[in-house]
């Protein structure tokens, strides 16, 4: 029986695992007994791996039988049952994914009873405390007293400090009415990108998990003590399961734009795209612009000659999206219609692909666009953007 540690952090939970025999643990189950399920036995208990296995195996199958109903007849746990659920525990499967220890004062949760357990993400950083003993099946009784193991917790290592460079001075620049704020724009890379590539090949793998990199970029994140945050290549479950609750109940509003594609991973279908996060106390959100370059792009496609019309679409029509909300300041004074207390932040991460320059330039331009739409109204804008390229290119050009 597996358990781990709740004692520092995070929560176990049973994996789950394809259907395997009860009795030969390696093999995949193919037969099922009816009447175990009837009599609410584990169905993981109810499980063979041919006739044969069931037939030799039925003696004590029979046993468990006769004690689930005696059980089930009875409004009390008494020893019987005890020695039922005994038998129970030495599964595959754990009774109850709830079942709870408490030992030298740490609270131990059963996550398994498999000869193999695998952690999941969130059990990595916990100690596992493994349970060892021989019983006889047909008694319930023990041949050999209970064998503890419990593993150290596994530790990384601290993150290097980030070697800051500075820019222009290092004097405060100050509004015309006193209104100060800052900004962090920070590409993150998603997880999705650190799988199957050589692109951080320079970065050992334990450096990219992200169980390790979560709470790092957390951390530093909410050091920097922004008023306005633009991350890009957030990935999608990982906004809505961490940064997200995270930063909001550090008292941000938070605001996300996924590309319009998606890979399947481990987790499933998964993206990444921009968020954008701002200090509610300081802010209130106006107005947002969701802009999908891909879309655009059709229209510059449609526009084409016929025969460049595929070429076209190839070339331009990249899943990379642009967030832009209005921001009107939460100051003394100020109404709905004051324009002078509010500001255009964009937020964007444009094609990477080294070979594509005039994709970027494509994606720059239209942003640009959009840009000139919203400012008309005369008010200030702020672009964070990941443009992959470096001052004095083409994309710089554009703005």
């Amino acid at each position: 029986m597996a358990m781990a540690s709740q004692e520092d952090e995070g929560n176990a939970r049973h994996l789950e695992k394809l259907i395997t025999c009860s009795v030969h643990n390696e093999k995949l189950a193919s037969v099922q007994c009816i009447d175990c399920v009837k009599l609410n036995i584990p169905k993981e208990q109810s499980y063979h791996c041919t006739p044969e296995c069931f037939a030799g195996a039925w003696e004590r199958h029979k046993n468990s039988h006769r004690n689930a109903a005696e059980c089930k007849t009875t409004s009390t746990f008494g020893d019987q049952c005890e020695v039922n659920k005994l038998k129970r525990s030495s599964g595959s499967w754990p009774e109850s994914l709830d079942e709870i220890a408490e030992q030298e004062g740490a609270k131990w949760v059963k996550v398994g009873s498999s000869i193999i357990y695998d952690p999941s993400n969130d059990g990595i950083r916990l100690p596992l405390r493994l349970e060892s003993f021989a019983i006889d099946h047909a008694e319930g009784t023990h041949f050999s007293p209970v064998e503890n193991i419990v593993t150290g917790l596994l530790t990384f290592p601290l993150p290097s400090p980030r070697l800051m460079v500075g820019i222009g001075s290092n004097e405060k620049y100050l509004s015309s009415d006193g209104f100060v704020f800052t900004v962090l724009s920070y590409n993150i890379l998603a997880d999705m990108h650190t799988k199957g590539t050589q692109r951080q090949s320079y970065c050992p793998k334990w450096a990219l998990c992200w169980e390790y990199r979560r709470q790092n970029l957390l951390n530093e994140i909410i050091e920097y003590d922004a008023d306005i945050i633009c991350l890009q290549e957030v990935q999608d479950n990982h906004y809505e399961s961490f940064f997200k609750p995270e930063l909001t109940k550090r008292g941000y509003s938070a605001l996300y734009k996924k590309k319009t594609n998606e890979i399947f991973t481990a987790e499933g279908y998964v993206s990444e795209g921009c968020a954008t996060f701002y200090r509610h106390n300081l802010f209130r959100e106006i107005v947002i612009y969701e802009l999908e370059f891909n879309r655009k792009a059709q229209v510059v496609q449609e526009a084409l000659e016929p025969e460049l019309q595929n070429d076209g679409a190839t070339r331009l029509r990249m899943h990379n999206v642009a967030l832009i909300v209005v921001l009107q300041a939460l100051r003394d004074g100020s109404t709905d219609v004051d324009l002078q207390s509010r500001i255009c932040v964009a937020n964007t991460h444009v094609y990477s692909e080294k070979n594509r320059p005039d994709v970027r330039v494509f994606q720059v331009a239209t942003l640009i666009h959009k840009l000139e739409e919203i400012t008309q109204l005369q008010i200030p804008m702020l672009i964070c953007a990941d443009l992959n390229s470096v001052p004095g290119r083409l994309i710089f050009c554009s703005y």
